[in-house]
């Protein structure tokens, strides 16, 4: 457990080294070729159209409301690891919300434990 801690803090450390402190503005990676087909195919899942729009800005803007609908094809169709994936993703390419980050995550939770599948 402690030389993994340590293993931990020494590629933390190695990061900050080797990347060095910068108050400029980063982008976010750009995801492998097979990692945006992976995101691709979990956001194509979640469908009708408007199930897509809805959970959306249910998620990252809490102005709408996911139906039961949306909900059960939230999970059936696109699953609890695709669908944080793809937040994960949102959240590291999307600076806007960052700041919101912690609601964001207990608003797909209140969806994601809110509905049943």
């Amino acid at each position: 457990m402690g030389s993994m801690k340590n293993l931990w803090l020494m590629l933390i450390i190695s990061m900050a080294i080797k990347t060095g402190v910068s108050y400029q503005h980063l982008e976010a990676p750009i995801p492998s070729p097979s990692y945006k087909n992976y995101l691709t195919d979990c956001a194509a899942r979640l469908h009708p159209k408007y199930c897509a729009d809805q959970t959306y800005f249910d998620i990252f803007y809490g102005n709408e409301t996911t139906s039961e609908e949306c909900c059960k094809n939230l999970h059936v169709g696109v699953g609890k690891s695709c669908t944080d994936n793809l937040i994960k993703f949102v959240l590291a390419s999307s600076p806007q919300f960052k700041k919101n980050e912690t609601q964001i995550w207990r608003r797909i939770n209140q969806i994601w434990n809110g509905c049943t599948a």
